[in-house]
């Protein structure tokens, strides 16, 4: 197995099925996303590995400022789930090394930029990128036209819940939508939308950013 220089700036994020759920953390997903490397596998096909190192909870934890336990139940759930999986690989001098492999999923998928992954995932809440990546792939799929969303869309499609309307989720969207927008991430107006028996307020994406700049 070769490797080869990481070029890549974006990363594969589901954007529905099993992932979306909160037992599965986007932030440690996103992080060994990040520091994963490109290698070509004896098939000649493109794998993303990340190699085991003695340091590599502890300081992951850090970088994304999550408790190491936290960090490692994560980390097992991810590898439950199907999301990455223990595998021995032979490097360029024909060793055996332990990785972990960043699994192909069969789902919907949106490409989301490194440099917004550094940065969401190294703030404290969880499902945030989950959020952006769904809104980035509505925005992009609803090109001629602005998408109109709820936040109980949100609280159902990305943290995989059916009551949409639980307060304290609706609380934790509200929040992390706030914070995408003050970002300059995600933008977004509150619109009038009339109904049959009367009119309810939703959410219409302006714009969504594919990079980010910390000067913005």
């Amino acid at each position: 197995m070769n490797e080869e220089n990481n070029t890549h700036t974006a990363r594969r994020i589901p954007v529905e099925g099993d992932f979306m759920h909160t037992m599965y953390s986007d932030k440690w997903y996103s992080y060994l996303q990040c520091i994963s490397v490109r290698m070509k596998s004896e098939d000649d096909r493109d794998i993303y590995v990340v190699f085991k190192k003695r340091d590599l909870f502890s300081r992951g934890s850090k970088i994304i400022n999550t408790s190491l336990n936290t960090v490692k139940n994560k980390h097992k759930k991810l590898i439950e789930g199907g999301f990455i999986e223990e595998i021995t690989i032979k490097d360029n001098f024909n060793k055996e090394k332990e990785v972990y492999k960043i699994s192909y999923i069969n789902t919907l998928y949106q490409m989301v930029d490194v440099s917004v992954l550094e940065v969401l995932y190294t703030l404290k809440t969880e499902s945030m990128i989950k959020i952006y990546a769904y809104l980035l792939n509505k925005f992009i799929y609803y090109k001629d036209k602005n998408y109109i969303f709820t936040k109980g869309e949100l609280v159902n499609k990305c943290l995989g819940l059916k009551n949409k309307d639980d307060k304290n989720s609706l609380r934790k969207v509200e929040l992390i939508l706030s914070i995408l927008k003050d970002m300059k991430l995600v933008d977004f107006k509150t619109i009038r939308v009339e109904l049959e028996d009367g009119y309810t307020y939703r959410k219409e994406l302006v714009s969504v950013g594919v990079n980010y700049k910390v000067n913005k």
